[in-house]
C-alpha cells in the first residue's frame, strides 16, 4: 500500500515549507559542534579548582562533593566552605601524587635557557615606542 503524499499546490512553490530546512540546519549545527566539543567528566570525589567571585583569588581548590544536576555541582572547598557550582565554573586538578613528581624533579619540563648577551647601559639603544616615518614637506611650501 503506497503513502499518500500531500499535492503540491501553486502556494508550495511561491512558499515552501521551511520545518524541513529548519531541521535540516539543525542537524548540520549539531554535527559541527560535536567536532571539537569536549565532554568534561565529572565525578564526587575529584579535586578542582572552583570560580570565586569578588576574591584577590580567583581560584579555589577544593573536591566535589556530590553532582546536583546534569552540569552543577556542589564543591567542598579547602576553607570549609560549600559551595554550587555550574561545571563552565570548574577546572579538573592533578592528583596530589602527580603534583609531588613536579616538585622533586622541577627540572623535568623545564627547556635549558642559551646564554644571553649582556649589553652594557651605554650602548643600548632604547627601542623606539612608535614607529618613525620620514615626513616630506608639501610641494606647495617649497
Amino acid at each position: 500500500m503506497l503513502m499518500s503524499r500531500k499535492p503540491r499546490s501553486r502556494l508550495d512553490v511561491l512558499r515552501p515549507d521551511v520545518r524541513q530546512r529548519v531541521q535540516d540546519q539543525q542537524k548540520n549545527q549539531k554535527e559541527l559542534h560535536d567536532q571539537h566539543a569536549v565532554d568534561r567528566l565529572l565525578r564526587p570525589g575529584d579535586l578542582v579548582y572552583s570560580r570565586e567571585y569578588g576574591k584577590q583569588q580567583k581560584w579555589c581548590p577544593g573536591v566535589i562533593n556530590t553532582q546536583t544536576g546534569p552540569v552543577s555541582y556542589t564543591i567542598q572547598l579547602e576553607d570549609d566552605r560549600e559551595v554550587h557550582r555550574h561545571q563552565d565554573q570548574v577546572i579538573h586538578r592533578e592528583t596530589p601524587e602527580e603534583n609531588e613528581n613536579d616538585v622533586m624533579n622541577p627540572d623535568i619540563n623545564q627547556q635549558p635557557v642559551p646564554d644571553q648577551q649582556v649589553v652594557s647601559e651605554e650602548n643600548a639603544v632604547p627601542a623606539a615606542r612608535y614607529p618613525q616615518r620620514d615626513r616630506q614637506t608639501p610641494d606647495y611650501y617649497s
